[in-house]
């Protein structure tokens, strides 16, 4: 592994927000940027990395809409992702 890419993971690892295995071989991984704006990704494990490094997440949340603490939460059985964002962010960029 080069230097780039273990400097490359070790960030991604630091910017990660929220991860977890989705049934048998799927992986739902929650990244924040510099800029608060938050990516979320739904992959299968071997997909996850090359998804991350050219940026394809299935959905995008700017930093403004989401602020620096969102709470985070999913549910198994149902598959249900939320993200709770405090009602003071959000009404100082509304």
């Amino acid at each position: 592994m080069t230097f780039q890419k273990l400097f490359y993971y070790s960030h991604l690892f630091l910017c990660s927000r929220f991860i977890r295995a989705v049934g048998q071989d799927k992986c739902l991984l929650i990244v924040a940027d510099p800029s608060d704006a938050i990516s979320i990704y739904l992959e299968e494990m071997q997909c996850l990395g090359s998804a991350v490094e050219g940026r394809r997440p299935k959905r995008q949340f700017p930093g403004e809409r989401v602020g620096s603490s969102p709470l985070i939460a999913f549910d198994e059985i149902q598959r249900l992702l939320v993200i709770y964002v405090h009602k003071d962010v959000r009404s100082k960029h509304t």
